[in-house]
């Protein structure tokens, strides 16, 4: 979890503070005054070599070509644990045999990173890209490279995190307008998994009442997997894959009089640090409920598997801990609660065997209880016992086709030779040295991890304990993850489940299908997980979440406060909103004009702590963060933004307002057209597109009114809210927000009209109607 390394680098500065002398370096100085020696509260440290060269590192944010140390104070200092890491790296450099201006190139590289980047918050290789296609420019690749490779040498971001690498060719318009869309999935995709979990998952609980341990589950791990993914953006193959095994949890706050519900679930940390509570979208919520109930019942007899190999000697009774096995099979072995079993005992009373050609195996003579058996035709006699008879001490004549047998898969000599078996072990050596085996393919068992350094859970309590049956890995020769591991009784990795779940969404050979494909829908139906987090991200920004908590709630930020930001009251939210508005006092109307969309975007830059989350368009500001959630934003006039919440226009813009009166001109004249076709009076199509342009082109006429008339002050923010009919008019200076309804038409009857005018060719109602549009 991202928890981990933020805590791990807090540990890392800890050890460097506590092994590292400082007292060579100087902090900042007012002119004219003597260096003090330098502190870790410092907002600048000064360094010079023996040659008396010096070199300034700065820890501050907004610094310029023009700060000095000497000045410093009215700089804000980096939050920590930010700043001190940038120190530990100073120091760091500070050992190495290169100028003091190549430390200060390496120091204020790494600054910038820092602070420009999501890479701190998500620990993602996207956000390090994102960041460099975004700020790289001229930038000294070389210079941010050494710090990625100095933050991965000590363990303290992910080792997935890529160096950065010259790009030598670039995308157009076109081609990066493509790429964003790529990351966004098709909702069509969304409505087929929907339609897919429905079969798979019923609501109706009695129609899971005949679920078999070696029954196939594939579909309804993807399926939860998918709903998880759609309920709370995150990294689901790092991090859904080694969840643990709960219910859904549900919390009620009473804020501003209402009562307010949000749901949650226990996101594993990595060791040694604690869990974090992860926020459900209520929408998804009882489906998530669903799906946890519904794992809960498939995954039962796996976990008392897994309670056996943490502790073989437990009596029967502590590892079935109230599981209700089939009567007959009780009968048939007939054990005592109180005494400990044995692996393949265990297995037969769980149904491991139910689906096996074969349920005898062939013993030493010297067994006891054995049968004697002939083979038909001539041959020799041989000794076998059926699995449920099976005893601790009784003798295996060791084969493929026995051990095969025993762990209910096809013959397999690569499994002896894993297990390093003689020909003849008694049934507790085999399971022994099966332990063992388990053992060195998890070396952190009982904890089993992922392809992460952080994705770890317990093989007992995991959400996803499913056996190989479970997961269609029965049929591979020796297993998908190690040999055997196509047996009932191996563990699956999270490793190999997130592997299945990429491969199920997204169809990868022509042999494999795609979960789409085996329900129906053609190989146009595809997504990648990854495309789910932009996805919800998307989703929430559309919907106000407002960024700071998005990026939290997707994993960026300290995930074990989320559950608490429903708090967050009316006051709160509108306190933000105020901050966003600037001041303009003492500025000339024209430098207003000229700074206007620039000063916007700064401020709510500082606002956000986001970097390049505001964007200028033709036409005024856009609020969205578009390098993380892409505009999918469509109207049908030429200036784009138009009508969308995210964009802010500004009144009294003349360059925008005169692109938007050209604008209006041309609609004016598309609708004039459309409506002259002959065809018009008897197209619904055309119809349909007259009403629905008619608005747009009045949304377009109003705000255009706005933005010049005299009534409101040169500057404010006007931003369109469709669905409410409405615009939002902020003033800069008062910080006071006005409310202007929408004025529109009566597309219906404005439409009868012109039909009814065309009918009767009266040319002079229709010029009448073109004037009361």
């Amino acid at each position: 979890m991202i928890n981990s390394y933020v805590s791990r680098i807090e540990l890392f500065i800890e050890n460097v503070k506590a092994n590292t002398d400082i007292s060579h370096l100087n902090g900042p100085y007012k002119s004219g005054q003597s260096p003090s020696v330098a502190t870790w509260q410092d907002k600048a440290w000064q360094y010079s070599n023996q040659k008396g060269e010096h070199a300034n590192f700065f820890f501050c944010l907004n610094t310029t070509p023009q700060t000095r140390i000497t000045t410093i104070d009215k700089h804000g200092s980096l939050p920590s644990p930010w700043h001190e890491l940038l120190k530990a790296y100073t120091l760091e450099l500070l050992t190495k045999n290169t100028s003091p201006t190549n430390k200060r190139k390496k120091v204020a590289a790494a600054r910038d990173l820092i602070i420009n980047s999501n890479l701190f918050s998500s620990f993602s290789p996207n956000d390090l890209l994102t960041y460099w296609e975004r700020n790289g420019g001229n930038k000294n690749i070389t210079l941010v490279n050494n710090f990625i490779k100095w933050l991965k040498s000590n363990k303290l971001i992910p080792s997935n995190i890529p160096l950065i690498t010259e790009k030598t060719e670039t995308n157009d318009g076109s081609e990066e307008q493509v790429a964003r869309k790529q990351k966004l999935p098709n909702e069509k995709v969304i409505m087929a998994m929907g339609a897919i979990h429905h079969e798979v998952i019923p609501w109706d609980k009695t129609k899971w009442n005949n679920q078999h341990p070696l029954d196939d589950q594939r579909s309804a791990f993807t399926c939860t997997m998918f709903a998880l993914s759609m309920s709370s953006p995150n990294r689901a193959v790092a991090e859904q894959t080694v969840l643990n095994m709960q219910t859904l949890k549900t919390q009620k706050t009473d804020i501003d009089g209402i009562i307010k519900t949000v749901h949650y679930l226990d996101w594993p940390g990595s060791k040694g640090f604690d869990d974090n509570k992860n926020h459900i979208v209520y929408q998804t919520a009882p489906v998530i409920g669903l799906d946890l109930d519904y794992l809960s019942s498939i995954t039962e007899p796996n976990r008392i598997i897994a309670r056996f190999y943490k502790r073989p000697e437990a009596s029967l009774k502590e590892l079935l801990k109230g599981f209700i096995v089939n009567k007959d099979k009780w009968r048939i072995v007939n054990p005592n609660h109180e005494n400990k079993t044995n692996l393949f005992i265990l297995g037969y009373l769980l149904g491991l065997y139910d689906r096996a050609n074969t349920t005898k195996v062939l013993v030493t003579s010297a067994t006891q209880g054995a049968n004697k058996e002939t083979r038909s035709g001539p041959g020799k006699a041989f000794f076998s016992k059926h699995i449920s008879a099976l005893n601790s001490e009784d003798e295996i004549a060791v084969s493929s086709e026995q051990l095969g047998v025993l762990f209910a898969i096809n013959r397999s000599k690569e499994l002896i030779k894993r297990l390093k078996l003689p020909k003849e072990a008694t049934v507790e050596e085999i399971q022994n040295q099966w332990l063992k085996y388990l053992h060195s393919q998890f070396p952190l068992f009982p904890k089993i991890k992922n392809d992460t350094d952080e994705g770890v859970c317990d093989v007992e309590y995991r959400l996803y304990a499913l056996n190989s049956y479970q997961l269609g890995l029965n049929g591979m020769s020796g297993g998908n993850d190690y040999v055997g591991s196509n047996s009932p009784f191996s563990i699956i990795s999270p490793a190999t489940m997130g592997k299945i779940y990429a491969n199920d969404l997204n169809k990868t050979s022509n042999t494999i299908d795609s979960i789409f494909t085996k329900f129906g829908f053609d190989d146009t139906f595809y997504i990648t997980p990854h495309q789910l987090r932009h996805y919800m991200t998307d989703t929430a920004d559309r919907g106000g979440l407002p960024i700071a908590i998005n990026n939290m709630w997707g994993g960026r930020k300290d995930l074990s406060q989320i559950v608490h930001y429903i708090h967050t009251s009316h006051d709160n939210k509108a306190s933000v909103i105020s901050d966003i508005l600037y001041s303009e006092d003492g500025k000339s109307l024209a430098e207003i004009k000229k700074s206007l969309r620039i000063t916007t975007i700064k401020k709510y830059e500082d606002v956000t702590n986001e970097s390049g989350v505001a964007s200028i368009t033709s036409s005024g500001i856009c609020t969205q963060n578009l390098m993380v959630t892409p505009c999918t934003y469509l109207n049908d006039l030429n200036t784009q933004c138009v009508g969308c919440s995210k964009s802010c226009h500004i009144a009294h813009d003349e360059t925008s307002v005169s692109l938007l009166e050209k604008d209006l001109i041309l609609q004016e004249k598309r609708l004039a057209d459309v409506r002259q076709r002959p065809q018009f009076n008897h197209s619904k199509a055309m119809q349909d597109w007259f009403e629905m342009h008619l608005v747009n082109t009045e949304y377009l006429r109003q705000l255009i009114e706005l933005m010049n008339s005299p009534d409101i002050e040169t500057g404010s923010l006007i931003r369109m809210l469709a669905d409410k009919n409405e615009f939002r008019i902020s003033n800069l200076r008062t910080r006071k927000v006005e409310v202007n309804k929408l004025a529109l038409p009566n597309t219906k009857e404005a439409l009868q009209m012109i039909i009814d005018a065309k009918q009767n060719k009266g040319d002079d109602t229709i010029n009448q109607l073109l004037e009361l549009f």
